[in-house]
């Protein structure tokens, strides 16, 4: 583009108007009352500054008392590890009393990151979880139902895992509501691959491989087992995973290889 043109363009930038700009749309996410985003580093706990958090990340709230816990190694360097740890995605409270808490992980939450939270929902990530990109995670928090997750849980591209069915199922014959939101419990150490469906009542025991498309709705209390299909079930027993790539795990010794 030729240097004269841009000249306007140059001329019409402020910094201080951007900073204001910046501040006003914080503003509009912090709706609402008694809302809050805390840093949490062991026992200690403090306000989360607006600078602090990652600038594609947007947080909406629509209603009050609701809070997010955010797990960090160091209070003194949170901004710097948010900015690393999160990218950008989209948080929206719904309602009053929701909660999430996120634990301290060396691994990323990817772009594309989705989380609504409606009713006095509860959503809560373990310590050393790995989302990656276009997780969507839809929580309801009616008769206390929610999502926890354990330690160590890597979730692959494009899957969604929700408590609820957003939209209501009514049995005609009595007029009463048939589907209520249930919650999901997701154990330590499990891989869920790509493009994978956990719907509400699932409960994965510790351990688990979760295959490509599988789509859950029940309990799996078998520990260290591949799970696939839809709906899904068990295909293989007394299997586990190691996050680090095949050869890698060869050459350290620690497994031998097929022929």
């Amino acid at each position: 583009m030729n240097m004269y043109k841009l000249l306007p363009l140059m001329a019409t930038f402020s910094p201080t108007r951007a900073l204001r700009a910046f501040f006003k749309q914080r503003r509009r996410m912090y709706k609402g009352k008694d809302n809050h985003v805390w840093l949490a580093c062991g026992e200690q706990r403090r306000p989360c500054g607006l600078w602090e958090l990652p600038m594609d990340l947007e947080i909406a709230f629509r209603g009050n008392n609701n809070e997010i816990i955010l797990h960090v190694p160091d209070l003194r360097h949170a901004s710097r590890y948010l900015k690393m740890f999160l990218h950008s995605g989209r948080i929206v409270f719904i309602g009053d009393g929701n909660r999430i808490e996120i634990g301290v992980s060396q691994h990323l939450i990817r772009d594309g990151l989705e989380i609504e939270m409606q009713e006095g929902g509860r959503l809560t990530i373990g310590d050393d979880c790995w989302l990656q990109e276009n997780v969507c995670i839809f929580v309801h928090g009616w008769n206390q139902a929610s999502i926890t997750m354990g330690q160590e849980v890597l979730i692959g591209r494009n899957s969604i895992i929700r408590n609820h069915d957003k939209h209501t199922i009514v049995n005609l014959e009595n007029r009463t509501a048939t589907n209520p939101p249930e919650s999901v419990v997701l154990g330590s150490h499990l891989w869920l691959t790509q493009h994978i469906t956990i719907l509400k009542g699932t409960h994965l025991a510790d351990g688990c491989m979760v295959a490509n498309l599988a789509v859950l709705s029940r309990r799996f209390d078998e520990e260290n087992c591949l799970i696939a299909g839809i709906p899904a079930k068990v295909v293989k027993h007394q299997v586990a995973w190691d996050i680090r790539p095949y050869a890698e795990s060869v050459r350290s010794g620690d497994y031998g290889t097929v022929s």
